[in-house]
């Protein structure tokens, strides 16, 4: 269903908590940067925004960066939020995405364990460090697809630091495909890196159900990978 105020997919909605089809150059929240509309903004009337202490991301259990898409869940009150949250912390909720990058990783299964703090040099940035105010993250990566110079991936967050699959990939020299901020520009314009949160699953606060979502990634990045394809053969 495609919200016809704001032209946001919502996948599924109930009293407690949204799923949305996150699109492409679109904020999560509002930021230092950038008090344009976001995904806060847009579902402000579905969301019990005075229950949270934090106003400015009520809800948002799940951040995905500008031109990241794919699923979110969002809840609507801060007892689910809450709970979604803690079903984070203890590896409940899972969240899979789907990246194209640079080159072939000569394994199939990779496991990233690589703390990740603030660049000192470029505000904009995260990097892995050794600093002792660096926040453990994990990703743990199968490949799908491999490609001449390329490969198709999947990646699950054990952790969810800003930036994460993308510094980590950038740090291990496979950075994502058109993400200028930690790669390169491959010709994409307007386009952001070719990151997409493919599939959510949870335990619903309230019903204590199984939720489960699945979503595929757009036409253009589709497009690339018949395009990796085609250089196969």
């Amino acid at each position: 269903m495609i919200n016809q105020k704001n032209k946001i997919e919502i996948v599924y909605e109930d009293d407690s908590l949204i799923v949305i089809n996150k699109p492409k150059n679109i904020l999560v929240h509002p930021t230092t940067f950038n008090e344009d509309e976001t995904i806060v903004g847009l579902l402000k009337d579905k969301i019990n925004i005075k229950e949270f202490d934090d106003q400015v991301r009520p809800g948002i259990v799940q951040r995905l960066d500008k031109n990241t898409t794919g699923l979110m869940v969002i809840a609507k009150n801060k007892k689910v939020s809450d709970d979604l949250i803690a079903q984070i912390n203890e590896d409940i909720l899972i969240r899979k995405y789907l990246a194209i990058i640079h080159h072939n990783f000569k394994e199939d299964e990779i496991i990233i364990k690589a703390p990740i703090a603030r660049s000192k040099g470029d505000k904009l940035k995260m990097v892995v460090s050794d600093d002792p105010k660096a926040k453990n993250a994990q990703t743990n990566i199968e490949v799908i697809k491999h490609f001449k110079d390329a490969c198709l991936i999947e990646c699950l967050l054990l952790t969810g630091r800003t930036h994460q699959i993308r510094v980590h990939l950038s740090y291990l020299h496979h950075p994502v495909y058109n993400d200028e901020l930690y790669g390169q520009f491959d010709g994409y314009e307007n386009y952001g890196q070719f990151l997409h949160s493919h599939y959510l699953r949870f335990i619903h606060p309230l019903t204590n159900q199984i939720m489960e979502f699945e979503k595929e990634p757009d036409d253009t990045f589709k497009s690339l990978i018949k395009k990796l394809e085609s250089e196969n053969k």
